[in-house]
């Protein structure tokens, strides 16, 4: 592939050119592609003082890994009947005093 930028935007100049036109003669395509070039010449003379971009790939920098933590849940198993008596508690124990009010959210 080409890689001089003259012959790219000349190629860009000379497609555009060839693409809405009926056929021609040998000696139309030589001039269009002599305009293509001088054209690109003149484009790439007026953009050396500009900062174009490049559009070189450049990967992505690396990012740390994000960390997580983990959290220990015990998950033993409990007798039956210790599971009862622990429901028996709190279903006999009073219920906590709130205030007498309705609740505001």
């Amino acid at each position: 592939m080409l890689s001089n930028p003259q012959f790219l935007v000349a190629g860009q100049i000379l497609t555009g050119l060839m693409c809405g036109r009926q056929p021609r003669e040998s000696g139309e395509c030589a001039k269009e592609v002599t305009y293509a070039l001088e054209a690109s010449a003149e484009l790439i003379r007026q953009w050396q003082g500009l900062n174009l971009p490049t559009y070189d790939y450049k990967p992505p920098t690396p990012v740390a890994a994000a960390r997580t933590r983990e959290a220990l849940v015990d998950r033993a198993f409990v007798a039956t009947e210790q599971w009862r008596r622990d429901r028996m508690n709190k279903a006999s124990s009073p219920p906590s005093v709130g205030s007498s009010g309705p609740a505001l959210h």
